[in-house]
């Protein structure tokens, strides 16, 4: 499920066996897995979107059957995708958003419409704000001044606990929005995985204790050897 060569639109790679198209409508970079089939007058196409989970099969038989395939499921997809992403963010919300620990010592992760993955909105260790420690850091590879920002992204690791739950992986992003950006335009945050330790244990890596049923129950900040309990929603 991956591209093996990409082409001269950015929008197309190629795979093997599959027909790779960007997906549009998102926030991130997303893509489409297709395989299409022509035998005489009968056409077909199957299409997979691996981030939400879903698919679809076109059949069709006649003289325009090949346009008829090639056109469906980008105007399906079209019209899927954001149903799919508001469906998502309500299950998001319902799994992650709240109160973890309490209020002089804990972390309030949100789920925001416009941005991915789950906002840190609030951070505190013994009563001292760390988005203050955050912007020190982060500080030193951005110019100018502005708001700190904070986000958990699922890294896809996860392990099955001695019950039914799981323990999922999550690595946090750090900026400073509108602060100024470094001579490259590209996202740089691919490449400050693990660049910030304390203790030996990275600062941005996170594991969030999911139950039987699929919602978090609690999240460990490895990096202070720390768990925080889920206390409100």
């Amino acid at each position: 499920m991956k591209p093996l060569s990409f082409t001269a639109d950015p929008q197309v790679a190629v795979g093997a066996p599959w027909e790779i198209a960007r997906v549009p409508s998102t926030n991130r970079t997303s893509w489409m897995y297709t395989k299409g089939g022509k035998l005489g007058m009968y056409s077909s196409l199957m299409a997979l979107l691996p981030d939400w989970g879903v698919g679809l099969t076109v059949l069709a038989a006649g003289t325009d059957a090949p346009g008829v395939v090639g056109m469906i499921p980008g105007v399906i997809v079209s019209k899927l995708v954001p149903a799919l992403e508001q469906a998502a963010k309500r299950q998001a919300r319902q799994r992650y958003s709240g109160l973890y620990g309490d209020e002089g010592n804990g972390m309030v992760l949100a789920v925001q419409d416009s941005l991915p993955g789950l906002g840190v909105t609030s951070w505190l260790v013994d009563g001292r704000d760390m988005f203050d420690s955050i912007q020190l850091i982060v500080s030193e590879s951005s110019t100018g001044s502005g708001n700190v920002s904070m986000r958990l992204y699922p890294t896809g690791l996860q392990t099955q606990t001695d019950g039914k739950g799981r323990l999922e992986s999550w690595r946090a992003v750090y900026e400073i929005i509108d602060g100024a950006s470094p001579s490259s335009s590209y996202c740089a945050s691919w490449f400050s995985v693990d660049s910030v330790t304390y203790g030996g244990v990275s600062i941005d890596e996170f594991v969030i204790d999911v139950s039987e049923d699929g919602t978090a129950q609690g999240i460990a900040i490895s990096t202070f050897d720390t768990r925080l309990e889920r206390v409100r929603r």
